[in-house]
């Protein structure tokens, strides 16, 4: 869902207008920059269960990188 945020605007503005699904230059920066490092940490955890979501969570991201455009 962050990855389609819109240049200008919110994803419901995006929604409304009819617009791309595809991802933003600016949804990208801010998974990269400010979700990615946090899922990174995450990985780390003492607990079984927060590193097999924040690892499941990572490689959602990056296998959707690699089939985007």
């Amino acid at each position: 869902m962050l990855k389609r945020l819109p240049e200008n605007g919110t994803i419901l503005d995006l929604e409304k207008q009819g617009g791309s699904t595809e991802g933003t230059e600016r949804g990208r920066d801010l998974v990269q920059q400010r979700i990615l490092p946090h899922l990174e940490k995450l990985q780390q955890d003492d607990d079984v269960d927060v590193r097999y979501f924040a690892m499941t969570a990572a490689q959602g991201w990056t296998d959707s990188m690699r089939t985007s455009p």
